[in-house]
């Protein structure tokens, strides 16, 4: 069976050493392949794992390590970064950032206690959704 573009980068120990290499990946952070066309799911047992598209890291020029609140907030609602708007990324990172740069502590509850995730509406005639999650500030 022929790999495609992403696959072919992690296709094997060597192929995933270089990409390692070339995207500046930390041992420290584990790299699981699933089986060819299998999708990565989170698993629900293991709480500090996101899946992350190989593709979104090669092309997009993906950068670790994560945000620890980006991370829990993802985890909390079982989220891969395919399911997200880019802007719920920009919104978690510029808040961490801020938070980090004032010095103050600021956790995924602090956040959550100002935003909520707005899941995506179902399609009427299919079980299927439309769009991404996204944050919108809680009405007070």
């Amino acid at each position: 069976m022929e790999l495609n573009q992403a696959e072919l980068l992690v296709h094997d120990d060597a192929a995933l050493a270089l990409f390692r290499k070339d995207h500046e990946i930390s041992n420290a952070i584990l790299v699981e392949r699933p089986d060819s066309n299998k999708v990565a799911l989170m698993v629900r047992r293991h709480k500090d794992r996101i899946p992350i598209c190989t593709w979104l890291i090669h092309q997009d020029k993906f950068r670790f390590l994560v945000s620890p609140m980006l991370k829990d907030v993802m985890a909390r609602y079982c989220l891969t970064f395919m399911q997200v708007s880019i802007n719920f990324v920009r919104t978690m990172l510029t808040v961490d950032t801020l938070m980090a740069r004032e010095g103050l502590s600021f956790s995924a509850s602090d956040l959550l206690n100002f935003y909520i995730v707005v899941w995506p509406k179902r399609k009427p005639s299919t079980n299927l959704f439309t769009g991404n999650h996204y944050l919108r500030l809680r009405n007070k």
